[in-house]
């Protein structure tokens, strides 16, 4: 019996130790000044795993550069709020691309042709567009962009892309979407004259189908 006794009472004193050790170091508020010593108490706390210390080491090369930022936080905070921020930034990314997936295996989009028209005496830029439905459900509506891009990477010009008609499950809808044009803007000339030269890329925002599902994906 003495022997479970003194046993229990030496894990007792062990956890309490490392809880303890644990607490001194995490406790400590961490300032611009005292970054090194933080470091070295940490690299020889054992109690502190490897994600801790990657977590500590991204939170402080993170907000070190914004003023005040490191003001009354513990290394335990830091370590806590980057574990919060890296989850968050996680679980957007997921959702950012499963939305990207199922939208692109939903909606296939072409860009047949751009031509400058006149229509009612004004300039104008018309666009030809396939929406081919590879879903299941019709689509009712489907907003998105067209991004033309010159050789370096750089955007020349953006259209927005609103169809509020149909598209039934499986078919095609072509489309001549018309667009201002402005002599004078140096970049829908640009257009006119090159836009067989640019890489172009859909970049869509919203489907929202028939059947009450709705993709909505956020561009820049």
């Amino acid at each position: 019996m003495l022997k479970k006794l003194l046993l229990v009472l030496s894990i007792v004193i062990l956890v309490s130790s490392c809880s303890k050790n644990e607490s001194n170091v995490k406790s400590i508020q961490v300032t611009l000044e005292n970054l090194a010593e933080v470091a070295e108490k940490v690299k020889n706390d054992q109690s502190i795993t490897k994600e801790e210390v990657d977590l500590l080491n991204t939170s402080i090369s993170y907000y070190a550069p914004l003023k005040d930022s490191l003001k009354n936080k513990t290394v335990g905070d830091l370590i806590s709020t980057e574990r919060t921020r890296q989850n968050e930034i996680a679980r957007e990314s997921l959702s950012i691309n499963l939305n990207r997936i199922e939208f692109t295996g939903s909606v296939a989009v072409a860009f047949d042709n751009m031509e400058k028209v006149q229509e009612a005496g004004k300039d104008m830029l018309v666009a030809t567009y396939r929406f081919q439905n590879t879903s299941k459900s019709d689509i009712k509506l489907l907003k998105g962009f067209l991004d033309f891009f010159n050789q370096q990477g750089v955007i020349v010009k953006r259209y927005e892309i609103i169809i509020d008609k149909d598209i039934p499950a499986g078919k095609i809808l072509t489309v001549r979407y018309p667009y201002g044009y402005d002599e004078n803007n140096e970049r829908d000339r640009l257009i006119v004259s090159n836009w067989k030269d640019y890489p172009r890329v859909w970049k869509p925002t919203l489907a929202e189908f028939k059947n009450g599902k709705k993709l909505a994906m956020k561009q820049n």
